[in-house]
């Protein structure tokens, strides 16, 4: 049964193969096949890199009871209070908003001399 399944699977997909091959161009088929043996060169270097990264690995051991029971694990919180004199705001000053006065603006309506010589 399995190897009847296995059959069918390599059969529907090369008949899919040469189904797409013949409906795209050249160029398509030859990006497909490119993409695809880029894809199964990079199965053998991922499996490199993770052997690599597990073969390194040190085992650790899990925490017995009494670990556990020693290890403090309140929340610790540190208070740092403000310096004498300082302000409430944790924002440095700022200077008033009026400081400084602000040229007036002038606007260019875009087509206004067409508008007059033409109307």
């Amino acid at each position: 049964m399995k190897r009847a399944l296995a059959l069918g699977v390599c059969a529907f997909g090369v008949a899919f193969a040469v189904l797409l091959a013949q409906r795209l161009s050249d160029q398509s088929v030859s990006l497909l096949i490119g993409i695809l043996i880029g894809l199964l060169a990079g199965v053998p270097v991922s499996a490199l890199v993770t052997w690599l990264a597990v073969r390194n690995r040190q085992p650790t051991a899990a925490p017995t009871w009494r670990d556990e029971r020693q290890r403090d694990d309140t929340p610790r919180f540190i208070v740092i209070p403000p310096a004498y004199g300082a302000p409430a705001s944790a924002l440095p000053p700022q200077l008033p908003a009026a400081t400084y006065a602000r040229p007036p603006r002038e606007f260019t309506i875009v087509g206004e001399g067409d508008l007059d010589e033409t109307g």
